[in-house]
């Protein structure tokens, strides 16, 4: 269970993996997603039983006239 014998800053390593089939991708693309909505994203590799990981992410900002802003209303384009 968890990440064992890893530590944080490996965790975040590409292909970086404790898993005989793992890929190593997941943290690190968790870890960029989280920081491209200006969170932040942490790993305790000696949480009891196995590693924690804790995501934080900033609360979605109110438009001047309503509600959060809709699905297509802030969107990056990526090429």
């Amino acid at each position: 269970p968890g990440l064992e014998g890893m530590g944080e800053g490996e965790a975040f390593l590409p292909f970086c993996t404790t898993k005989p089939a793992g890929t190593g991708l997941g943290l690190p693309i968790a870890q960029r997603g989280v920081e491209e909505h200006g969170g932040r994203i942490a790993f305790d590799p000696n949480w009891p039983k196995g590693g924690c990981v804790v995501v934080e992410l900033p609360q979605a900002a109110l438009r001047p006239g309503g509600g959060p802003q809709g699905p297509h209303e802030n969107r990056a384009k990526v090429a």
